[in-house]
């Protein structure tokens, strides 16, 4: 070479970018990006890989590390929050400096985050979901659905083994109704990587099922844990589903989008399964208010029908009776009458013929013959007349005791069916037909137990089934039930 050429050594550069660096960055400072990698240390220190986002592709990258002592103070700060923000896919703000170093280059030291950041930045996407829901009218679509009456067949999605799921089984097992429900669990995540997944595949497999109600329900934790609860995609798959979808996410004063698109959002798992227990109970109330009702009823319609037939009858015979007794005087007096007309002209004629026989006492005693064997012949004609007449108005009022008589036995049969029909339904609406479809009444010294039914240890109740009384005896306390329980189910040794 004709003259020397000027450069530097790379540890030259490394120490003027440390210059540079430290010039530019004289301590901590805040620093937004979100985690593409995270990774806990068995150390005690997290290392993690920070990325920036344009659109889909990353424009900035660079190493992060939590060193032990910083990480003990940030789960002290973040306290049950703290796998909710520093996760994977989470963006974040952190109060981070920068040191390079001359053999292991640059590096960043991350020593706070920041809580209130994770939360805006987690109210931010719930309310881009809630606007987006609204946009596609999705947001009512679940709660027009109509609910059953009696919800008997249950689909619950939850974590398997989680308090949550406890809570509610307990509430259904030990209702005071002692109302039995099927339910049928459906594991998935409430939390973490793979829930929203886990959940949007379980509301896919109940689209088009034969339940009559979904319910998703998680135990408690922080406003963090409610994020896989704003995913819109889980959010949309309630609003569009076919079946009502009830929410019990264990949180007393947040909501999140799923319980605002369900069709109905209750505070936790108790208050999920209680809500089904009572509408099952009222709908049970009901059912045995409307029995006793219409029993009282079909007794007092029936009571009145006796006695309508009963007065009926009495008023059908009464009016024969007194139809007859019309008929008869009338044909007395009309026979009467004929007779009395055949006397009067009988006499009349017999006077005519004592006059002409004085008249005529010098005719042959022939002409005299011939006249008595007229007068007797003009008699029985009179006569045979009269038993005519009389032998008429009998046919016709033996004729109209049979109208009568046929009107009555017509309107005592339908009577008689119309109470027949009415005893049919009475015992079907019996008691003992309802204890045949498997319901029971419980007693307590002869008095069936309601809502409002004081209970204590030991008191002795009576349940009634069909054709069977079975008696138990009330344990309010859990050992006591728990010990009930194994001495029930232990198995009897051989001898």
């Amino acid at each position: 070479m004709d003259q020397e050429q000027a450069y530097l050594s790379l540890r030259q550069l490394n120490a003027y970018i440390e210059d540079v660096l430290q010039n530019a960055f004289e301590g901590a400072f805040w620093l937004k990006a979100e985690i593409s990698q995270i990774n806990f240390h068995r150390s005690g220190h997290c290392y993690l890989e920070l990325v920036e986002h344009s659109g889909q592709n990353i424009v900035a990258k660079a190493r992060a590390t939590i060193w032990r002592s910083a990480l003990s103070n940030i789960r002290f700060e973040l306290g049950s929050d703290t796998d909710n923000i520093l996760a994977r896919g989470k963006e974040v703000l952190i109060q981070a400096t920068v040191n390079f170093h001359a053999v292991y280059g640059l590096s960043i030291s991350v020593h706070r985050v920041d809580s209130r950041f994770a939360l805006g930045e987690l109210e931010r996407k719930k309310q881009e979901t809630i606007d987006q829901l609204e946009k596609e009218e999705l947001l009512e679509l679940n709660s027009q659905l109509p609910m059953p009456l009696v919800a008997q067949k249950i689909a619950v999605i939850s974590s398997d083994g989680s308090s949550g799921q406890q809570d509610f089984l307990k509430q259904v097992r030990e209702n005071p109704y002692k109302i039995k429900l099927d339910i049928e669990h459906f594991h998935a995540s409430v939390q973490g990587v793979g829930s929203e997944s886990e959940i949007c595949e379980r509301l896919d497999q109940l689209m088009g099922s034969d339940f009559d109600v979904i319910v998703m329900i998680r135990g408690g934790g922080s406003k963090l844990d409610l994020e896989t609860f704003n995913s819109y995609e889980i959010a949309k798959r309630i609003a569009i589903h076919d079946l009502p979808v009830i929410t019990g996410i264990g949180h007393e004063t947040d909501v999140s989008v799923a319980d605002i698109v369900a069709h109905m959002s209750l505070k936790t798992p108790t208050a999920a399964a209680a809500f089904l227990i009572d509408r099952a109970a009222e709908f049970l109330r009901k059912i045995g208010s409307d029995f006793y009702e219409i029993l009282h009823r079909y007794e007092l319609k029936l009571h009145n029908s006796k006695s309508f037939i009963q007065n009926s009858s009495k008023q059908v015979n009464q009016k024969a009776v007194h139809a007859v007794q019309i008929q008869r005087s009338a044909l007395q007096r009309q026979g009467n009458r004929v007779i009395r007309f055949a006397r009067t002209k009988v006499s009349s004629e017999s006077g005519k013929i004592d006059l002409r026989r004085d008249i005529l006492v010098n005719k042959p005693l022939d002409l005299l013959r011939e006249r008595k064997s007229r007068d007797r012949l003009t008699e029985q004609i009179i006569l045979g007349r009269s038993g005519k007449i009389l032998s008429e108005n009998r046919a016709k009022l033996s004729i109209q005791k049979e109208v009568l008589v046929s009107k009555s036995f017509h309107i005592l049969h339908e009577s008689k069916s119309f109470i027949q029909k009415n005893e049919v339904l009475l015992n079907n609406a019996h008691p003992d037909r309802i204890l045949q479809r498997g319901f029971s009444v419980v007693r307590k010294s002869n008095k069936a137990i309601t809502e409002n039914t004081k209970l204590k240890d030991g008191d002795l109740l009576e349940i009634e089934l069909y054709k069977r009384k079975i008696y138990a005896q009330f344990l309010n306390e859990e050992p006591e039930w728990q010990k009930l329980k194994t001495l029930l189910t232990k198995k009897p040794q051989k001898s």
